[in-house]
């Protein structure tokens, strides 16, 4: 009994990619979605804006470094809290007191770091220019806001400074001085969100002027005392915030 071998079919050569299956496509659709949303996420991180690096006091001495006075001399030192003393003095009313803790008064906010200060003596106007470092940019807004909200409640106000007592460690006297102050506006800064800007005049027509701007977790406060008659022109203080502000953002363009 013979038996015949089983035919068996012919072999077919297959080349190219094979159709996918429902399975197979799908797969495809989400690897596609997951790369997708891994590149969009990178994109995200790598551009998203980030906030700037608070400034150090190394970096505030850096700005500081290049406000010379006209004749190419610079005296900043830096500004820490045990050399600085308690208030001597009083304001009625007393919400007005925070437009002259830092200037009039010399104290040290007691939320900052430390800071760097200087100084143009003048015959006709004497300048103070400094600023105060807190540890974010939260903190420094804090301190901004404060004084923002107090040249907000005294502007158009007459106000009283009263001498305290007896003051440890002893620091220079002031006297009672009596005046107004009023809001004035200064010329806006590139780079900065938040600046404000007030005048005391006293009865005896003496002015003194402030300046204050918050940059990145800075406070600065640029402070006149103006003896001289006649309207008080903020142009030259204008200048010197500018000059400070582009200061500061050289220094943190330059960290970046």
């Amino acid at each position: 009994m013979s038996t015949e071998a089983p035919e068996s079919e012919p072999e077919v050569l297959t080349t190219g990619l094979q159709p996918l299956g429902p399975r197979g496509r799908r797969r495809l659709v989400i690897a596609a979605i997951l790369a997708g949303a891994l590149l969009a996420g990178f994109l995200v991180w790598r551009w998203w804006p980030r906030p700037a690096e608070p400034f150090s006091l190394g970096d505030l001495q850096g700005v500081y470094a290049g406000m010379v006075r006209s004749d190419g001399t610079n005296d900043a030192s830096v500004l820490s809290k045990e050399n600085f003393a308690d208030s001597p003095a009083a304001v009625e009313p007393a919400q007005c007191e925070p437009l002259f803790e830092a200037t009039t008064f010399s104290m040290f906010p007691s939320d900052a770091l430390d800071g760097v200060g200087t100084y143009w003596p003048n015959d006709r106007v004497a300048i103070s220019l400094f600023t105060f470092r807190f540890a974010d940019a939260a903190a420094a807004q804090a301190q901004f806001d404060r004084i923002d909200a107090a040249v907000t409640a005294c502007a158009d106000r007459a106000m009283t400074i009263l001498p305290r007592g007896r003051v440890e460690p002893p620091t220079t006297r002031i006297s009672r001085q009596s005046g107004r102050l009023t809001r004035t506006e200064p010329s806006a800064l590139d780079g900065v969100e938040h600046q404000t800007a007030y005048l005391f005049i006293t009865d005896d027509k003496i002015k003194f002027a402030v300046q204050v701007f918050a940059y990145n977790n800075l406070v600065s406060w640029q402070f006149r005392y103006d003896p001289q008659p006649g309207a008080y022109d903020p142009t030259a203080a204008d200048q010197l915030d500018y000059s400070l502000a582009t200061q500061m953002r050289s220094v943190e363009e330059a960290r970046s």
